[in-house]
């Protein structure tokens, strides 16, 4: 049993309780029914972590096309200059 099988449900736990606690304070006092209400929020967030599974490794994404359509017309990448005379060589 290692740590990092159980890392998501202890962030979300962790996450969750801070939150509960933090909106306690608001009033700088935790009165035993907003104790209550921390406690729960871990559970809950240790039980949802719980039953929902991780997701099984997906596909590499392809490599991104070298020009888009947009609109009908076909342009180059955003990121690829245009090929213009007008643009100076450095910027293209």
């Amino acid at each position: 049993m290692k740590i990092g099988s159980y890392s998501k449900a202890i962030v979300a736990a962790a996450s969750a309780g801070t939150g509960a606690l933090l909106t306690a304070m608001g009033d700088n006092v935790v009165t035993p029914g907003e104790w209550v209400v921390v406690g729960l929020a871990v559970l809950a967030a240790l039980g949802i972590t719980a039953a929902v599974p991780n997701a099984e490794r997906s596909d590499p994404r392809p490599a991104a096309a070298s020009t888009i359509t947009v609109g009908g017309v076909t342009q180059g990448r955003r990121d690829d200059p245009p090929n213009t005379p007008d643009w100076p060589t450095h910027m293209r």
